[in-house]
């Protein structure tokens, strides 16, 4: 589960709805250095088991954003992020972290 406005993802183990990973701030690598600028505030999100990873859409302050004013971040990054999620227990991210997307590809 990612929370989009505390930026956190929480891991439940399925069988038995035992909380995995508390809290994890989805911020915390972006917060200095050259990546700084680059704020996630998820969307949705898709695992991929195979490689274990979870993907992330994030949302960005325009063009148009469904977020409540009280809770917009104008420093959200669009695009998709990616978290290494290895058993589901060690989330970390890669040299990989923020793929970019081609602008021109968007309407």
């Amino acid at each position: 589960n990612t929370n989009r406005v505390s930026a956190t993802l929480d891991v439940l183990d399925y069988q038995t709805g035992e909380l995995v990973v508390d809290s994890y701030n989805l911020n915390d690598r972006f917060m200095s250095g050259d990546e700084r600028m680059k704020m996630l505030m998820p969307d949705t999100i898709y695992y991929r088991a195979y490689d274990s990873a979870l993907y992330m859409a994030a949302r960005g302050p325009s063009p148009v954003s469904a977020v409540k004013p009280e809770n917009f971040n104008p420093n959200a990054t669009a695009g998709l992020f990616k978290l290494s999620l290895t058993d589901c227990i060690d989330p970390a991210y890669g040299n990989d972290a923020f793929l970019l997307t081609e602008a021109r590809r968007v309407p």
